[in-house]
C-alpha cells in the first residue's frame, strides 16, 4: 500500500528477463514435482474453500516429517472488520494451526496487517503498530516472548513510512516518519524524516527531514561505518518534469546523492553492506544488480537473460543467495522460486504452476523457504533436500477470514 507501508514479504514485477537453469534436486515430495491447479488446491489432502463459521474445520494437510521446524515461528498478519477492531497479527509455532504464541499489538486503521522487519539474527522483530485510540508506535516483538509486546518508541502526529530497517548489529532501528498533507489526501507529505533508535537507550535521534514533499525510504544501517542509505522520491504534484528519484547516503564524510536510473527494490541485506536492485525495461527484460550500501556509483549489472518477469524475495540469512521469482511471458505463465548467487547463477527451488504465489519468505536461518499459494494454503522448502511439505494453516473463524504469512522468527 501506498501510504504508509511497504511489505516485507515478496514484491513482484512483470516485465521481462531468461537464462539456462539450474534445478535444485529433490526427493519424492519434491518441488519440481508440485504444480498448482487454479482454482482448486494441489494437495489433494485439503481443500483451499473458505470455512464457513461454525462449521466445519478444514483437512488439516499431513506436513512430511522432518521438513517443518519447531524452534520458528510465522509471524501471520491479523484480519479486518468493517465493523468492530478484527483480530490482531498473531505468532504461531512453524506447523501449528490451533494455537498462536503471541499476539501483536494490532494496527485497526491499517487492516491489522504486519508491518515489521525481522532482525539480522532472526530472533526478534520491530514492527509499526496503531492500537484504538493511540498514535503509531514501534514495537519490538522478542522470539524467546512472543506473547510480549514493548512499545520502543511514540510516534505521535507523524504516520510512519515503508518499514523499519535494522542496523546490521542489530543494536539500532531506523525508521521514516511523514507529517501528512491532507490537502492530498497523504499522498506525500509535509516532511519525511529519518530517525534512528538506540536499542540500549531508546533514545530516537533525527538524522535528516526532507521539508520540499519528497519521501524517503530507507534501504540500510551499517552502524559500524555510520553509514545509512535512503531512496528520495520527488514530489509527484510538482510543476513541470519531475526528476528522478535519488539515491542518498550519509556518511561521516556527508550526504552524497545519485540519480537512481529506474532501478527499482532495493533492499540491503542482514550485513547492512550488501544491496540488490532489480532494473527492467520493456523489450530488453529485466536485470539484478548489485553494489555496497555506500558506493551506489560502483554497482554492477547481473544479466540473467531474456524473457522472463522477476520478482524480489529478499536475501537469504547466512548466505550470499538471493530469493527471486520467475516466470516467463511468452506463452502460459510458469512461475518459479528461485536462488540466485554471483557464484551458483539461477536455481530453481519450487515450481509454481500458473500465477504467482501469495508471499515468499525465507525462515529465519535460511534453511528453508515459505511459500503462500492460494488462500489457506502454504508449502515449507527444505532448500538443503529440496523435500517440501505443507504447511498446515489456521482454520479460519469466519468466511474468508484468511492471514497472511507476513515473517519467519527464531523462537528459542
Amino acid at each position: 500500500m501506498g501510504r504508509p507501508f511497504a511489505s516485507i514479504v515478496v514484491s513482484f514485477m512483470v516485465v521481462a528477463c531468461a537464462q539456462a537453469e539450474q534445478t535444485v534436486p529433490s526427493a519424492s515430495a519434491s518441488a519440481d514435482t508440485s504444480p498448482v491447479a487454479a482454482p482448486a488446491c494441489s494437495n489433494s489432502t485439503f481443500t483451499c474453500a473458505p470455512a464457513a463459521a461454525g462449521g466445519t474445520p478444514m483437512p488439516t494437510p499431513t506436513p512430511v516429517a522432518g521438513v517443518l521446524n519447531p524452534h520458528f515461528g510465522i509471524i501471520y498478519s491479523g484480519t479486518h472488520r468493517d465493523v468492530g477492531t478484527g483480530t490482531p497479527p498473531l505468532v504461531r509455532r512453524e506447523g501449528e494451526a490451533s494455537t498462536a504464541l503471541g499476539e501483536l499489538a494490532p494496527s485497526v486503521p491499517y487492516r491489522n496487517a504486519f508491518y515489521g522487519t525481522v532482525s539480522p539474527d532472526g530472533h526478534r522483530a520491530v514492527y509499526f503498530a496503531q492500537p484504538p485510540n493511540e498514535p503509531w508506535g514501534l514495537y519490538l516483538l522478542d522470539g524467546a516472548r512472543p506473547n510480549e509486546q514493548r512499545r520502543l518508541a511514540t510516534i505521535p502526529g507523524e504516520i510512519p513510512y515503508g518499514r523499519p530497517v535494522w542496523a546490521a548489529d542489530g543494536g539500532g532501528v531506523a525508521f521514516v516518519s511523514d507529517q501528512p498533507d491532507q490537502t492530498y489526501q497523504n499522498a506525500h507529505p509535509n516532511y519525511s524524516a529519518i530517525r534512528l533508535l538506540d536499542l540500549a537507550t531508546l533514545n530516537v535521534t533525527e538524522l535528516a527531514r526532507a521539508t520540499d514533499r519528497s519521501q524517503y525510504a530507507l534501504v540500510g544501517w551499517d552502524r559500524a561505518t555510520s553509514t545509512l542509505a535512503a531512496v528520495n522520491s520527488p514530489d509527484p504534484f510538482a510543476p513541470g518534469p519531475r526528476p528522478a528519484a535519488t539515491y542518498v547516503v550519509f556518511s561521516p564524510t556527508g550526504r552524497r546523492t545519485t540519480p537512481m536510473d529506474d532501478l527499482a527494490y532495493d533492499q540491503a541485506a542482514p550485513n547492512g553492506r550488501d544491496v540488490i536492485g532489480i532494473r527492467c525495461s520493456a523489450g530488453s527484460g529485466c536485470s539484478l544488480w548489485t553494489w555496497t550500501l555506500g558506493d551506489f556509483e560502483g554497482r554492477v549489472e547481473h544479466k540473467i537473460g531474456a524473457g522472463l518477469s522477476l520478482g524480489l524475495a529478499g536475501f537469504r540469512p547466512g548466505s550470499r543467495d538471493i530469493g527471486l521469482t520467475v516466470s516467463e511471458l511468452t506463452g502460459p505463465p510458469a512461475s518459479r522460486v528461485a536462488l540466485w548467487s554471483p557464484e551458483a547463477g539461477l536455481r530453481i527451488v519450487y515450481r509454481l504452476g500458473d500465477g504467482l504465489p501469495g508471499a515468499v519468505l525465507f525462515r529465519a536461518d535460511g534453511s528453508a523457504l515459505i511459500v503462500a499459494l492460494q488462500p489457506n494454503e502454504a508449502v515449507v522448502v527444505d532448500l538443503r533436500t529440496g523435500v517440501v511439505s505443507p504447511l498446515p494453516q489456521p482454520t479460519p473463524s469466519v468466511p474468508n477470514d484468511f492471514r497472511v504469512l507476513s515473517g519467519s522468527i527464531a523462537l528459542d
